[in-house]
């Protein structure tokens, strides 16, 4: 289940996908009877076309494709404005998911615009935010912090649904840092885990 922002507010506020991705290793197939679930609850429409430039979707297909070649994905993109509410119930839908073997990946950027040390402020205070889990707070973060609080909160709730409730962090960094320019707008990176206890 991929799950991240429409960059372009297009579209309903919730949408899906039932086409499959064309990568340079091949289709990524939707997984058409978990996207027919979600189209049938009010909360979730289907538009094809807004994918197709949506690239918190496409950038992740040629990855997936490449290391999981038989894996299906479930695409969501969400619109800026999308609440708690709505999130709190999106989640309570993909929760479920996970018991059947799927995996809930949120494909989000962090801090925009910022120079290298601002940027690297900002993403403590995200972390500090994901960590106490303070979805008031995330919910009314703006691009200086991260592109999708939507998509965040809908991972968050979806692992508590789970008793999931620690992430580990692999990686935080920023453009700055790794193309060694403080002066520069950064876009933050961060790359954690919700890990299921095997019990």
């Amino acid at each position: 289940v991929l799950i991240g922002p429409n960059h372009y507010n297009c579209g309903g506020r919730i949408l899906t996908s039932s086409w499959g991705w064309q990568t340079p290793f091949g289709t990524v197939e939707a997984d058409q009877e978990v996207v027919s679930r979600l189209l049938d609850t009010p909360l979730v429409k289907q538009d094809q076309k807004v994918f197709a430039t949506e690239h918190s979707m496409g950038n992740l297909m040629p990855f997936i494709k490449y290391y999981l070649p038989e894996a299906k994905v479930v695409p969501i993109i969400l619109h800026h404005d999308v609440t708690r509410e709505e999130a709190g119930s999106l989640a309570n839908m993909l929760s479920s998911l996970v018991d059947q073997g799927a995996v809930i990946v949120a494909s989000v950027d962090f801090s925009h615009y910022l120079t290298r040390e601002d940027a690297e402020k900002k993403d403590q205070e995200t972390l500090e935010t994901l960590r106490s889990k303070n979805l008031g707070r995330l919910f009314t973060m703006g691009n200086d912090y991260l592109d999708s609080p939507a998509s965040i909160g809908t991972l968050i709730y979806s692992m508590e649904k789970l008793d999931i409730n620690d992430f580990t962090l692999l990686d935080n960094t920023n453009s700055g840092i790794l193309l060694g320019n403080d002066l520069i707008e950064t876009t933050s990176y961060m790359t954690m885990v919700y890990v299921m206890d095997e019990k």
